[in-house]
């Protein structure tokens, strides 16, 4: 008489353990991924971020004309503006952070270019 069970080589072995692996592996691809929210901001801070602006060199033609046809900015002050719009790259951080509401250009009282020309009351 023959024994009922015969030996295993380690090869029959390997493809055994693979093929169960293959058969687990889907199990966890069908997992939720589930995300809560806890906080948020209801009221979020009212900012004010003015064009800024620079003499000399670099100096963009038309890159705020714009923002002059609508008169939140003078001719004089886009002149000597950037050729990107940084303030507009701040407000977009800022207000993407969900924390600040940034005043438009528009609703702007002055838009000083040095310390000096600030006029504290106007920001207020």
């Amino acid at each position: 008489m023959k024994p009922l069970h015969r030996e295993s080589s380690s090869s029959t072995v390997l493809c055994r353990f693979l093929c169960l692996c293959l058969a687990l592996a889907p199990a966890g691809a069908g997992a939720e991924l589930n995300i809560i929210i806890t906080k948020g901001v209801d009221n979020p801070i009212p900012i004010a971020v003015v064009p800024f602006g620079r003499d000399g060199e670099g100096v963009a033609q038309g890159a705020f004309s714009e923002d002059v046809a609508q008169g939140a900015l003078s001719e004089d002050v886009a002149q000597g503006a950037l050729s990107e719009d940084i303030a507009q790259i701040v407000i977009n951080d800022l207000e993407q952070v969900g924390e600040f509401r940034a005043l438009p250009r528009h609703n702007m009282l002055s838009l000083p270019n040095e310390r000096s020309e600030v006029i504290f009351r106007d920001w207020r």
